[in-house]
């Protein structure tokens, strides 16, 4: 047999065994890289949040209100992987009566709010809706026209920003939720 021959038998032979022979042990397998969804990104930078929505204005006759100033304000409770959650309004308002008087109210209530996840543009959103509620009113100084703040049902979406939730939607929906520590 020639030296070319067994040149040719020993790199075929080399061939065959080294894919054998020259693995390294096998480890386990690479973890899966996960991506974060909206609600992990959102529940990251909190479980709590918190926004005021404020209204002054001027009342017209037959109102017997003529000024009014009110602040109300949201706190929500998220628990990772539930539909709803819960949320806490507390109202503050201070009125100025055609007669003169001035009434100054308060009112809390907690209701469940339906919050769905999703990305808006990339960015981690949620949308809440609220049903219609009632805030019942104690007061000082006189009689409030209504025995209840009435505030109506409302979808609204947010977008996290940073470490805020911006409304987006509605065009007129003003909350900004910031995280409470």
């Amino acid at each position: 047999m020639s030296a070319s021959g067994r040149l040719l038998r020993l790199g075929l032979c080399a061939l065959l065994i080294l894919p054998y022979g020259c693995k390294k042990q096998q480890g386990p397998p690479p973890s899966e890289v996960l991506a974060e969804t909206p609600e992990d990104e959102i529940l990251r930078v909190g479980t709590r949040w918190q926004a005021t929505d404020e209204a002054r204005g001027f009342q017209s006759p037959p109102s017997p209100i003529s000024v009014f100033d009110t602040r109300v304000q949201s706190v929500l409770v998220f628990e990772r992987g539930q539909k709803s959650i819960v949320e806490s309004l507390t109202a503050s308002e201070d009125f100025e009566l055609r007669d003169g008087s001035r009434v100054h109210c308060e009112g809390s209530v907690e209701l469940h709010t339906r919050v769905l996840y999703g990305r808006r543009q990339g960015e981690a959103a949620i949308q809440l809706e609220r049903p219609r509620v009632r805030i019942p009113r104690r007061c000082s100084g006189g009689t409030p026209p209504d025995a209840a703040l009435s505030v109506p049902r409302s979808v609204a979406r947010f977008v996290l920003r940073e470490d805020q939730l911006i409304a987006v939607e509605p065009p007129l929906e003003k909350r900004v939720y910031l995280p409470i520590p």
